[in-house]
């Protein structure tokens, strides 16, 4: 987002709110008084971004909501996201392709990647099992916590994991280490985002193209500041597959399964 503030010549001031709602409110309406040309709000403070850009389209400024899903009928607000559903569904149609077919899923609840996650299941016929859906915050301590404590309980009855994130595959890395199991030796592992220590232990992942996201923000809300009249969208952007080394064929697994190329939605 600053890149491209500077590339459009404007200053971007950012508000840094970790997530606390009355920080957030009140970056909020500094923006207002200072009639800001143009607001964007990311980070934790999308899920709240409905309210704020009813905020601050009653001052005239309609907000960009960057990593929001489609916006409901009526909210003055451009969005713009990616295709979270679509890389949950060909990072874990790869897993299933090398012939993993119990996949342990480490996130957050009902969402996007679950989503794309059992689709991809079902388009390989693959049973769902929901004990190997394991809910936890999306912190490298929580990948850690959630192996640490499937462990503990018996023997890995999964062959592979699918982290929500790749902090959560690091965490889930090392507690798999520390159980004596090799990555990918004894379990495949996969993360999500692509963030740069995703290369340093030579993870397979999503990537999420953060760096465009932060610049087709800026300039949706700079061409929606020019043009206060356009109607509310959403812009989606893709994802792709990084193979790296975290992911081995079971032994025996033969040809690459075949799934639709299409995923769910």
């Amino acid at each position: 987002m600053q890149a491209q503030a500077a590339a459009e010549g404007r200053l971007c001031v950012v508000g840094v709110t970790g997530g606390d709602p009355e920080r957030e409110l009140a970056t909020v309406r500094l923006a207002r008084r200072e009639h800001a040309a143009c607001v964007i709000i990311a980070g934790a403070a999308v899920d709240r971004g409905s309210g704020y850009a009813h905020v601050l389209a009653a001052a005239g400024l309609r907000p960009v909501l960057c990593g929001h899903p489609p916006p409901g009928p009526g909210l003055p607000a451009l969005t713009v996201g990616y295709d979270d559903a679509g890389g949950a569904y060909a990072i874990t149609s790869h897993l299933l392709s090398a012939g993993h077919r119990r996949i342990l899923f480490l996130g957050q609840g009902p969402g996007d990647r679950l989503a794309g996650y059992r689709a991809a299941l079902a388009a390989f016929r693959t049973p769902h099992d929901p004990r190997l859906e394991v809910e936890g915050a999306m912190e490298r301590k929580d990948g850690h916590r959630m192996i640490r404590d499937r462990l503990a309980a018996g023997p890995p009855d999964f062959t592979a994991v699918l982290a929500g994130n790749d902090l959560v595959a690091a965490g889930a890395r090392q507690a798999l280490r520390e159980h004596g199991l090799r990555v990918p030796g004894d379990i495949s592992l996969a993360g999500f985002g692509d963030l740069p220590p995703s290369a340093d232990i030579d993870l397979t992942t999503v990537h999420v193209p953060y760096e465009e996201l932060g610049r087709t923000a800026v300039r949706l809300a700079l061409r929606r500041g020019q043009d206060r009249t356009s109607a509310a969208g959403h812009v989606l952007l893709g994802t792709h597959i990084v193979v790296r080394g975290s992911v081995r064929p079971l032994p025996g697994s033969g040809a690459p399964a075949v799934a639709p190329r299409r995923g769910p939605g």
